[in-house]
């Protein structure tokens, strides 16, 4: 879609359709199936069959979309009355949306890589339009993506951010109700970053944690557990973060407790950051070994503070005193620990 400022004309809506940050499978009100997988998070293999199934349920009452028959740019004028745009009438096609992340994070597993192309590979055969918007890329993942859909005619696309947002779809709705459907964004470069060797894949960065979530509110209405939450950052297979100034790392003081903030993902990290008024050029978002860093706060007595975000409006932190986090180092390094 070219970039332009256009007036609606009466009797048309316009919907502009964005990447969905959370993953959800939804029907647009053109007939489009939005399959998202949001950005990447700390319980893929639940969101995945979350999102896999979601699909199923979409397909078992298909709708018939009209598509517009793209070739090169379209102007948004082209879509409104008298204009008669050349559409093709497809059935409940799909858009996976994969925000930032998450395709690393399908890559980066084999079972969930081969759960996604079974089930495109599937989709393709009934025959259905398949098409994927990718926030991240040309990287060596999304490179690998496209080499494992390519067979199934999966055009894959960067999200149009134009107007300053995210957009995967727009929907036109002309006078009389027709609905025409036209994806947004630029085709990914085929001749991107180089595919991986034996399927690695670049490393995971989260931007969601649902799971450690549901942990710390699990300890909080218990009313214990700080060393549960511990335990489940060291499970995860992506590290955590903190606030790497040029000075180095920053302690912050929790009651009585020092301590050295470590955040669960790259979203808690950010947005703390513009919580305590730090300058985005003056830190660094650090992923780190969290094993390597209890055992430096072990040496210095200091605890540690986990931080994660409900939502915006509502961080959390669960502090582990410096005593507690020396009993998990001595723990850890007694051959019991976690992995």
């Amino acid at each position: 879609m070219a970039d332009e400022t256009v007036t609606v004309p009466p009797e048309h809506a316009v919907r502009v359709i964005q990447m969905p940050f959370e993953p959800s499978v939804t029907r647009t009100p053109g007939g489009t199936i939005l399959a998202s997988f949001g950005s990447a998070g700390d319980d893929a293999d639940r969101e995945l069959d979350m999102v896999l199934a979601g699909v199923e349920r979409e397909l078992a009452t298909p709708s018939t979309v009209n598509v517009v028959a793209l070739n090169g740019r379209i102007h948004m004028s082209e879509l409104f009355e008298p204009a008669h745009p050349k559409t093709m009438a497809m059935p409940s096609p799909i858009a996976w949306c994969f925000h930032a992340g998450a395709v690393a994070s399908v890559m980066a597993s084999p079972a969930r890589r081969r759960k996604l192309h079974e089930r495109i590979q599937h989709i393709a055969r009934i025959p259905i339009m398949q098409s994927a918007c990718v926030l991240d890329g040309p990287t060596p993942a999304v490179t690998a993506f496209m080499q494992l859909v390519r067979e199934h005619d999966v055009d894959v696309r960067n999200p149009d951010s134009s107007q300053g947002g995210l957009a995967v779809l727009i929907e036109v709705t002309r006078p009389g109700g027709e609905i025409v459907c036209v994806v947004a964004g630029q085709p990914v470069p085929r001749d991107g970053a180089p595919p991986p060797q034996d399927g690695m894949t670049e490393p995971v960065i989260t931007y969601r944690s649902p799971r450690l979530l549901q942990v710390m509110l699990d300890a909080q209405a218990r009313g214990n557990a700080t060393a549960v939450i511990v335990t489940e950052l060291l499970q995860r297979d992506v590290p955590p973060f903190v606030m790497r100034f040029k000075s180095g790392l920053e302690l912050r003081n929790f009651g009585g407790d020092r301590t050295l903030p470590i955040y669960a993902d790259a979203t808690a990290v950010q947005w703390a950051a513009i919580d305590l008024g730090k300058p985005r050029e003056s830190y660094e978002p650090a992923p780190v070994d969290l094993r390597g860093v209890l055992a430096q706060c072990a040496k210095t007595d200091v605890g540690i503070a986990v931080g994660l975000y409900r939502d915006r409006a509502t961080p959390m932190y669960a502090v582990v005193p410096a005593a507690v986090v020396a009993s998990l180092v001595a723990h850890l390094t007694s051959g019991d620990g976690s992995r």
